[in-house]
């Protein structure tokens, strides 16, 4: 049944983000909307607070139960990981797993890499990306996984299916009912809901592009739609 416990964490996750947005409604203090989206994230990870760190990591292969197990063993933060034995690592994951945890944890402390992120942003100045290699790839034949910034990323089933509807459309307005009827076809869905899997999409592709960069990529339009902030240049969807 782990699927099943999979998706009901999900659902109970983007409930608890509804009760962030709420929150900040509300203009209750900052640290209850940031509580409450940090639980959220423990919540579809399944991980306790020790572990929201590891929540955030996005190498492929990387499951709630891999999650669990690191933590089990006192592997807690991308810290302890960076100083474990490849070899421990790989008797507690599968091996494929271990070498894409190791390959993908993040250089240095996030001070650091925070601070080289503009740099990356700045590299692709907006009259030249009509021009540019697109940034971001995605195939119809490999659904979970997208090329961004050449870099292989995963994302679980519908925050992927949100992006390729937005993919499709790069640089337009995608309204909330197309949205509606590619992703949940057979189902009516709340806002609530897809601003989680947005929030999920812009996490995962926050390495390769840059917190900042992530964060602007896809653009909220209140009660109409979403966009995603590329030409079509930048953007390339594969059968």
């Amino acid at each position: 049944m782990a699927g099943t416990m999979a998706k009901l964490a999900e659902h109970f996750a983007w409930l608890i983000v509804s009760g962030a947005s709420i929150a900040d409604a509300l203009g209750l203090p900052k640290d209850i909307a940031s509580a409450l989206m940090r639980l959220a994230l423990r919540v579809q990870a399944g991980v306790g607070d020790d572990g929201a760190e590891l929540a955030l990591l996005r190498a492929e292969g990387l499951e709630r139960i891999h999650l669990q197990a690191l933590i089990y063993e006192g592997y807690n933060t991308p810290e302890s990981l960076r100083g474990a034995d490849a070899e421990r690592l790989r008797a507690l994951l599968p091996r494929a797993v271990a070498d894409a945890l190791l390959a993908d944890l993040p250089e240095g402390d996030s001070t650091e890499k925070e601070a080289k992120e503009p740099e990356v942003i700045q590299s692709q100045p907006a009259d030249e990306s009509r021009n540019s290699e697109p940034f971001l790839i995605i195939r119809k034949s490999e659904p979970g996984f997208v090329i961004c910034n050449g870099a292989r990323v995963r994302l679980t089933s519908l925050p992927w299916q949100l992006l390729l509807s937005l993919a499709q459309r790069p640089g337009e307005m995608v309204s909330y009912r197309i949205i509606d009827e590619e992703v949940w076809p057979e189902q009516k869905v709340e806002r609530q809901q897809i601003s989680f899997h947005r929030s999920s999409i812009v996490r995962a592709l926050s390495k390769p592009l840059g917190k900042k960069r992530a964060d602007a990529l896809i653009k909220t339009f209140s009660g109409q739609g979403l966009q995603l902030d590329a030409t079509p240049g930048q953007v390339q969807v594969l059968e």
